[in-house]
């Protein structure tokens, strides 16, 4: 059984979610991109009770994918 990318390699879903957007935030200063629409996933909010999610909701990520999507918006 495969198992996912970020599951397997730590590294690679932070260097891909993080560097990722290093590198975006990079480009967009210098091409004088002011606007950036930030799509994350309910993986940062971890194990709610409610549902479905609300944005409000504290952030408690319980994975290193929930947690390197919850980085870059910190």
């Amino acid at each position: 059984m495969r198992c996912c990318p970020c599951a397997c390699d730590k590294w690679l879903c932070w260097q891909t979610n993080v560097g990722g957007t290093l590198v975006l935030l990079h480009t967009m200063s210098e091409t004088g991109t002011r606007r950036l629409v930030l799509a994350s996933t309910c993986g940062v909010y971890g194990d709610q009770v409610t549902q479905p999610i609300n944005e409000s909701a504290a952030a408690a990520p319980t994975s290193p994918y929930g947690t390197s999507k919850l980085a870059p918006t910190t």
